[in-house]
């Protein structure tokens, strides 16, 4: 089995050593991670090219488009068997892929179908680089189940129905696409382990984009839409060449629970903020 880890990548420089060598300490040799450097004017992709890892590959575009571009620029690429997402100053936890194996691969027959996704728990903590006045500002959620980009893991075939996220979203793209997975009738399972850690440090996404309600309202509205059976809007139909699936598990219903990206928003200049 393969897997493809996707990160997008905007002037990072401060964060992406650590985050990506969360990821090459437990990747196999044959799987890859996908750094798309958005339009950095730091030292992220210098920073990058001198990791030396074969398993990484360097997507490079000349503007900053945002991070839903950047992760469509990652999936038209991708060649694993089940696709994952990290935000550039987020951590895989210890023993992710360990985990992950027990459903995704396991060992003993007889062998169930393989699930469409997986998701579990994110643990949150403070950047070191805040002071203790910096933390007193800004809340620390405590260890939870999530639905967030990084918490989550997709099977190869329902990212190629779901196709590409939507670019016109400034927040709340990845519940967007997760509602698009789940019009499909996947089969997810929930973990009880945490995946993921969250840096907080003050410029995440979330805490800075100031259009995120507005951009929230319409992801549940569109989500109302398609547990209505309302047709689809053309901007996104499936853009991905599409596999047969394997036969579904069970079915699940509902919204995401949340989202949390700490990349930066696109403003009107279609530069991003720094974070």
């Amino acid at each position: 089995m393969k897997h493809s880890v996707i990160m997008a990548a905007y002037n990072a420089a401060a964060y992406i050593n650590q985050s990506v060598g969360s990821v090459l300490s437990q990747l196999g040799v044959s799987d890859e991670i996908i750094v798309v450097d958005d339009g950095s004017i730091d030292a992220t992709v210098e920073m990058v090219m001198q990791m030396g890892d074969q398993r990484i590959k360097l997507l490079r575009q000349e503007n900053n488009a945002g991070i839903a571009a950047a992760r469509n620029r990652g999936l038209e690429v991708f060649s694993g068997d089940y696709v994952h997402f990290l935000d550039h100053d987020d951590l895989w936890s210890a023993g992710r892929l360990a985990v992950l194996a027990e459903c995704l691969d396991p060992p003993q027959p007889p062998q169930p179908p393989r699930p469409d996704i997986v998701s579990g728990w994110v643990e949150h903590f403070y950047c070191e680089s805040l002071s203790a006045d910096q933390r007193a500002q800004y809340y620390l959620p405590p260890t939870q189940a999530a639905s967030l980009p990084a918490s989550v893991v997709i099977r190869r075939e329902i990212v190629q129905q779901t196709g590409l996220f939507d670019v016109s979203l400034s927040s709340g793209e990845f519940v967007d696409y997760l509602s698009r997975a789940m019009a499909l009738s996947v089969g997810w399972i929930k973990l009880d382990q945490v995946l993921f850690l969250r840096r907080i440090h003050g410029n995440n996404h979330t805490l800075t984009d100031q259009g995120s309600q507005s951009a929230y309202l319409s992801v549940i509205r569109r989500h109302m839409q398609r547990r209505l059976g309302r047709t689809e809007q053309p901007h996104l139909q499936p853009h991905l060449q599409p596999q047969a699936t394997q036969q579904q598990l069970d079915t699940q219903t509902g919204v995401a629970d949340t989202e949390s990206e700490s990349y930066p928003s696109v403003n009107n200049s279609g530069r991003g903020d720094t974070p």
